[in-house]
This record gives structure tokens, sequence and C-alpha cells, in this order.
């Protein structure tokens, strides 16, 4: 018989020997499915009441002897990023089989920016005194506490700060004399700042090494800054060190509770530019103070640093990040959308062509997701000048076939959606080319290549399913309904199918001028479900659902049409599947209410449990979607989406 790999039995040998590790109060979930973490802990008190706090868990287990490898393990410095990202604070925990110990590091504590440049991948070691012991988790749970009277402004300005100063740092000066200067500097930020000699009543710690200054808030972590020792080694650089700490104070506020406070002390201190110098850290500030009430405060202050000595590389690349920050915030895209056609001027004065496109093609992407079609053509046609080879590539004809699709082009839309398929052949581009066709009327040819997509695509994806229900609509509207093609009289349609009370005569002739009328087929079906016609009532209300998306009431009424006609259990949850995906939990409150008024409990219950275990895979498949994308010169570069 087949043995289950070791790897998989020890993942599940330590998810259980932590749980047995914790707490009674602290309750473990599993995070199967979410990027890089594997489960969340909750602190209930004694009474069983929730607390509030929670962390989440990435856990890395190993069998090994070496005790290099037991207290060493290697990660993904986006998977760090993406953990600096998440408003739950993150633990690493390292679990040794051999010695059935565990060892614990705060996400925030890692020294990310210490890697190698271009570095994929980062080491993280664990000390003796990461073990976890009897204290550790009072220990976390202090810390939690900590944290929550941060982001509820409970400790507040000015923070008590203790320096060490390392045994072993090398000091041009008396180690006490270095230490009255620090102090002495400290009085000048002391809106921000207080010294603290005991080091149990501090809230900031700032340990100073030989090379780098560590500065440490609530035990939870810090921001680590390296430098040139010969620099802060006399008093000079004791005074220096200062503005080092409290640029390190504001950018823990900014990744770990209160973007705005932090990026008020960075800028009423003339240090928010100095973060520009640390790339991999500046743009993970920027996605949290893209969320922030701050945003346009920020992007003023970018702007003006546009005008100074930003790399032509981060200047490209900063609004992409921006963009991955603001999907679905309509304010803040309008503000990113102003930033972007402002900033094209710097770009243009100091980037090569094929900079300068990329940085135009990439505007139009925002602005064709903001539904600015016309902007959006002109800025990829823009591209196409600066860049020819953009002629070259499928998915340039692909994105203008898209704006056209948006602009009623439809069937100059479908001949560029052709040219992306010859040059590309993804087969994703022949269901854009289906559906082009069919908007333009030639059903019959829209059919043949909807058959020819789901023969060639794979069906696992969430995406297909739109592609598979209009193929299932137009085979209906071609070989039962006899409607081939038609030049579309959309006016006259949406005019015949609103006179006077509906009919199936004024209907036929409603569809007859334009097939593709919603509310033509939303009538129809009606008509046909008061005669209890469930078969067509449901292929009418279909039709009406992928026309007009949003309207829950038509995708409702086709899951209960589709149910009474006794269609295959797989066209049902493709229905339910798809309309969640355009109205996501609008759509299932709606459906679960009129399954739980229209069926006995027993059935209601074993047919809403049939969709939540659809729904729950959709949700996979959804947090996979396709990224936003900067186009480089031919290059696809991927900004990836963290909420």
């Amino acid at each position: 018989m087949p043995k289950r790999p070791r790897t998989h039995s020890l993942e599940d040998e330590s998810k259980n020997k932590l749980r047995l590790l914790l707490p009674e109060r602290w309750v473990f979930r599993d995070k199967t499915h979410d990027y890089g973490i594997d489960g969340e802990v909750e602190l209930f008190d004694e009474n069983d009441n929730t607390t509030g706090l929670m962390f989440y868990v990435q856990l890395k287990a190993t069998d090994s002897k070496l005790s290099n490898v037991i207290h060493s393990v290697s990660m993904d410095i986006e998977t760090i990023k993406y953990f600096y990202s998440l408003d739950v604070p993150v633990i690493i925990v390292r679990y040794s089989s051999l010695r059935d110990e565990f060892y614990i590091k705060w996400s925030s504590s890692i020294d990310l920016y210490s890697s190698k440049p271009d570095s994929k991948t980062i080491t993280i070691r664990f000390n003796e005194v990461d073990k976890w012991d009897g204290d550790t988790a009072e220990a976390i749970e202090t810390r939690l506490q900590l944290l929550r009277q941060f982001n509820n402004d409970h400790i507040r300005l000015p923070y008590r700060t203790s320096i060490l100063i390392d045994a072993n740092a090398t000091l041009s000066c008396p180690t006490l004399l270095y230490l009255s200067q620090i102090k002495s500097e400290m009085i000048r930020f002391n809106d921000i700042v207080t010294f603290q000699d005991n080091l149990s009543e501090s809230v900031v710690l700032a340990r100073i090494f030989d090379n780098e200054l560590n500065v440490e808030v609530i035990g939870m972590g810090g921001i680590v800054s390296h430098f040139d020792k010969s620099q802060y080694s006399d008093l000079d650089g004791a005074k220096s060190i200062v503005p080092l700490i409290i640029r390190s104070l504001g950018i823990w506020l900014i990744l770990n509770t209160s973007p705005e406070r932090g990026y008020k002390i960075l800028t009423d201190n003339g240090l928010f530019r100095d973060i520009i110098d640390m790339p991999d850290l500046f743009t993970v500030c920027l996605t949290k103070l893209m969320r922030s009430t701050v945003y346009t405060s920020l992007l003023d202050e970018i702007h003006q640093s546009y005008q100074g000595s930003f790399s032509t590389d981060l200047m490209l690349s900063i609004p992409v990040v921006l963009r991955a920050s603001v999907v679905g915030d309509d304010h803040r895209e309008e503000a990113l959308a102003a930033f972007w056609k402002k900033t094209l001027v710097e770009v243009s004065m100091r980037c090569e062509d094929h900079e300068i496109g990329a940085y135009v093609y990439s505007l139009g992407n925002l602005l064709r997701s903001q539904g600015k079609f016309r902007e959006a053509f002109h800025c990829y046609w823009e591209a196409k000048r600066l860049v020819p080879q953009y002629l070259g590539r499928d998915y340039y004809h692909r994105e203008i076939a898209g704006v056209l699709f948006h602009l009623n082009k439809f069937e100059l839309s479908a001949k560029l959606y052709l040219q992306a398929f010859e040059i590309g052949k993804d087969p994703k581009t022949i269901a854009l080319h289906a559906d082009s066709l069919m908007f333009n009327g030639q059903y019959r040819e829209a059919l043949g290549k909807f058959d020819d997509y789901i023969n060639a695509c794979s069906q696992e994806d969430v995406g297909v399913y739109e592609w598979m229900l209009k193929r299932c609509c137009l085979d209906y509207m071609v070989n039962s309904c006899s409607i081939s093609n038609q030049v579309r009289q959309p006016q006259t349609a949406e005019k015949l199918a609103s006179d006077g009370k509906p009919n199936i005569e004024s209907l036929e002739n409603a569809i007859e001028a334009d097939a593709l009328c919603g509310l033509a087929w939303f009538n129809l079906g009606c008509l046909f479900k008061d005669e209890s016609y469930w078969n067509h009532a449901a292929m009418c209300y279909l039709i009406c659902g992928l026309l007009q998306p949003h309207d829950i009431e038509t995708w409702i009424d086709t899951f209960f049409c589709s149910l009474n006609a006794k269609l295959p259990s797989d066209h049902l949850l493709i229905v339910v599947s798809h309309a969640y995906k355009i109205n996501r939990d609008s759509f299932l409150t709606e459906l679960y209410q009129c399954i739980y008024s229209s069926f006995e409990p027993e059935s209601a219950s074993t047919i809403s449990s049939m969709i939540e275990t659809v729904i729950n895979e959709v949700k996979i498949k959804l947090k996979q979607q396709e990224p936003f994308i900067i186009r480089y010169d031919g290059e696809t570069v991927y900004c990836k989406n963290c909420d």
C-alpha cells in the first residue's frame, strides 16, 4: 500500500503538538488556504469570552538532527513582506521533532533588509532565547495587549525609550559620554521620545551595535538600520544616531499600528525621504500608507521626490505598488490616476522611450479598470508609438480589444482579439473573441468559437463558468429560437420589451430586433414561469443574468427555475458560482433566504450545504485572480494584491 509522505505527517504532528502546547484558553484554527499562514490563534479569557487578541502562525517543522538546521529556516522575502502587510501579527514557529521543541520569532523582528541584493529568500535564525518555555505564552499575551493599546492610542507620545550599547561596539569615545550625548540629542525630539533608564518601563528599546541599530518596540521586534561604524563611533555620530531611532520608530508605527502617526513623525522631522534609499522597505510602507487616511499627502510627498533624485526604476515601480493597495477604492484610485498623470512629466524628462511607454501603458491599465475606456485607449496608443514592439505582443491587441469592446466597437474588438490569438495562441483569447462576436450579432459563429475554447481549456478555472453559460445560452438562441445572426437594434428592442403589459408576441419581436435585450428575456422568463415551463424560463432568466450580471433577482429566478426543470446539478452549481463571483455575499444572502422559505428545513439544509461547499472552492480560486500588471518593454511584471 502507498505510504503517506513524511512531510504531510510531520506537518500534522507539528500542529497537534502546538495545540497541546498552547494554553487551554487559546484556540488554534487551521488556515489551510491562506498564503503563507498555517493557522490562527485566538485568545479567550477564563470565562470563555473572546479577548479580541489574535495572532497568525507560520509553522516550519523539521526532522533534522543537525543543530544549524533546527535553528534556522529559509523563507521567501515576498512572504515576509506579505506578513508586514497584514493587520494581524504573525509568529514564525520552528518545530524540531527530534528534540520535541518549539522556537518562535515575531515576523516583525526579521531584519529583512540585511539580505543580499536581489535575493529572493532570507534565512531566519533561532536562538535559545527563542525557545518556547513556561513564560512564552504570558509574554505573547502581554505583547498582544500592548499592541492593542498602541492601536487604541492608549500608549501615547512621547514614548519611553531605553538605550543599550553593545559591549563589543567600537566607539572612539567613552561609552558613558556617548550615551550622554544621545540623551542630550533626544531632548530635541522630546515630543516623540523621552529617555528611560529602567528597561522594564520602556516602550522603545534601541540597541546600538558595531554597525547597526536595532529599534525594538514593545518586545515585538523592530527596525534594523545598517551603517558604517566609522560615521557613528564619535560624539557627532551619537547625535546622528537619534534621528535613526526616530526614523525606525516612524517606520515601525507605519508597519504595525498607526500609519498616520508614523508618517507624521517622519514628515515632520524631514525623515520620510530617507526611507526612499531603502527601496524594499519603502514599497512595503507605501502599501500601508496608501490604505490610510494620509494617502493624498503621501502622493504629494512622492511627487515632490519625483522632481528630485528618484532612480528611474523606483519612479516606474511606485505607481504599480500603489495600485495594488487601492483596488476597489474609487477615491484612492482617482487620486492615484491624477498622481500618475502628474508624474508622467518627470518620467518623460528622465526616462528612455521604452520606460515611458511602460509607464503610459500601465496608466492605461489603471484607467481601464476605472471604466475610463477612451482615456485608456489613448494611453495604449501612445505606448505603442513609444514602444513599437508592443505590436508584436498578444496582450497589446487583447487589451486594446477589451477597451474597444467596452466602447461598443464589437466588430473591431473581435478582429483584434483574433489577432491576439494568432500571435499568442492563448485559449482564453478565443473566449473573448467569441464574446465580441456574440455582441456583434454573430451568434452562430460565436457558438462555434465558445465550443473551441471549452474544448481547449481547463474547466477547473472559475473564469470558465461565464463562457460555459454563454455557450449554453447561444445554443438555446441558435438551435431552439433559430436566431443565428442579426444586426442588433437595441433601442427598438428596449421599446418593444417595455411597452404596455408584456406578451409573448411583443417580447419575441423585441428579441428579433435585439437578441441581447435583457429586459425582453426577463419578461419572457416571467411568462414561462407563470405557465410552469421551467426549462424555457430557466434559459430566459440565465440569458438575462448574463446580460445584466448585477441583477440578483434574475440569478435567484435562474436557480429556482433550473431546479424545477431538473437541469443537471453541475449546471446549477456553475450558475451559483458565477452569480457569486459577480455579486458575492449579497447574492448568497438572498439565495439562502429564498431556499429556507421555499423548502422544508432538512431539504433546505442539504441544498445550502452543497452550495456552501462549492462557494468555498470558488473563494479559494478567486484569491488567485490575475494581478495588476505593468508592461515593461515586452516583459510582464506582476504586482500581487495582499488583502
